[in-house]
C-alpha cells in the first residue's frame, strides 16, 4: 500500500499515513484493564461491509418489451428503452432480473464503503459532494445484458438538502483495495424544479456530485490504528463538517483548516468497531486512534452515530 516511513516512534504506511498505534502512543489514553481480544481477519470486515452493501440492493423482475422503467423507494427514476439492450448482440426480450441500489447520506456511505472520492482530469484526487450515489444492474438467466445508447436517470434533491447548481455526472469503479472511485463523464446534469436528471452511459456506478475545490493549503493527514490493527482489517474515512452527503478516504492531503471527523471503523463478532474523532486540520496533523477508544456498534446504531455527526 505504498511506502513506509517512521513519524513519532510509529510505523507509518503508505501516503495517507497509517500505522499500527504501539503502547507508547498515548493521545490521552486512559490506562484500562486488558481483556482478551481476536483480532478481525480481512475477510470478516470486508464481507461485513459488503453485506451492508447486498442489504440495499433492489432486486426486481422486468418485463423488458415496455423499456426499463423503475421509480425507486426515494423517487429516483430510471429508464432504458427496450432497443438500448442486447445480450452478445441479440435483442433483448422478455423478463428482466434488475437490481438497483441508492446511496444519499454518509451513514450508508461508511458502513457500506461506497464514499466520495473523485479523480479530476488532472490526476489528482479531491473530495466530493454528492447529491446520490446509484447501482444499476440488469440481467437475463444469469447473463449480462448490456446498452447500447444511454439511459435515462431523475434524482430528486430532497434526500440531499436541495439542488445544488454545480452538479456533474460521475461513474464509479471500485479499485483493488476495495475503495470506490469517481471520474466525470460527458454530459451535463439537468434541474428541473427539485430535480436532477442526466444519463448514464452503463449499468454499474452512477453518481450526481461536484468537487469540493477547496482552494486552501493542504497537507499530509497521517493517522496511527491500535496495535492490534492492519491495513487490511480496517478502515479511516474523513467525514466533513456541515457536509452529510460527503464521506471520503484518506487518500492524501486534505485542506489545512479543515473542520471533520476522523472515523476508524473495523469489525467485531459481525459488528463494527469504530471510534470517532473531531477536529480542524492542521499543517502535519498526525491522529491516534487506540483499542481502548473504540467501541461496538451494529450497523444500524454506526449510521445513526455518523449521519448525527455535526
Amino acid at each position: 500500500m505504498g511506502y513506509f516511513k517512521s513519524i513519532l516512534g510509529l510505523a507509518i504506511i503508505s501516503t495517507f499515513a497509517i500505522s499500527s498505534c504501539s503502547s507508547d502512543c498515548t493521545d490521552h489514553i486512559e490506562a484500562t484493564t486488558v481483556t482478551p481480544f481476536e483480532t478481525p481477519t480481512q475477510q470478516e470486515f470486508e464481507q461485513l461491509q459488503q453485506n451492508v452493501l447486498n442489504d440495499k440492493i433492489e432486486s426486481i423482475q422486468l418485463d423488458i418489451s415496455k423499456g426499463l422503467n423503475y421509480t425507486s423507494p426515494s423517487g429516483v427514476t430510471v429508464f432504458l428503452a427496450p432497443t438500448c439492450l442486447n445480450i452478445a448482440g441479440l435483442p433483448v426480450t422478455g423478463i428482466v432480473d434488475f437490481e438497483f441500489t441508492e446511496i444519499f447520506n454518509r451513514g450508508d456511505m461508511l458502513t457500506s464503503n461506497i464514499t466520495t472520492v473523485g479523480t479530476k482530469p488532472s490526476g489528482e484526487q479531491e473530495y466530493l459532494i454528492s447529491g446520490g450515489a446509484f447501482f444499476i444492474s440488469a440481467t437475463q438467466n444469469g447473463q449480462t445484458i448490456n446498452m447500447t445508447c444511454p439511459g435515462f436517470i431523475g434524482v430528486p434533491s430532497l434526500p440531499t438538502g436541495g439542488i445544488d447548481q454545480e452538479m456533474r455526472p460521475f461513474s464509479g469503479s471500485i479499485g483493488v483495495d476495495g475503495n470506490i472511485n469517481w471520474t466525470i463523464i460527458d454530459g451535463e446534469i439537468e434541474i428541473d424544479l427539485d430535480d436532477y436528471f442526466g444519463h448514464f452511459p452503463d449499468f454499474g456506478w452512477f453518481n450526481v456530485d461536484r468537487f469540493a475545490n477547496d482552494s486552501r493549503p493542504t497537507t499530509q493527514l497521517q493517522i496511527a490504528i491500535p496495535q492490534e490493527f492492519n491495513t487490511e482489517n480496517t478502515r479511516v474515512y474523513i467525514a466533513l463538517e456541515g457536509e452529510p452527503n460527503s464521506l471520503s478516504y484518506v487518500y492524501g492531503a486534505f485542506p489545512i483548516g479543515l473542520e471533520a471527523h476522523i472515523i476508524f471503523i473495523s469489525e467485531e463478532n459481525g459488528n463494527f468497531r469504530y471510534a470517532i474523532k473531531s477536529l480542524t486540520i492542521q499543517e502535519n496533523q498526525v491522529v491516534a486512534f487506540a483499542r481502548q477508544q473504540t467501541d461496538i456498534a451494529t450497523a444500524s446504531e454506526l449510521k445513526s452515530i455518523v449521519n448525527a455527526l455535526p
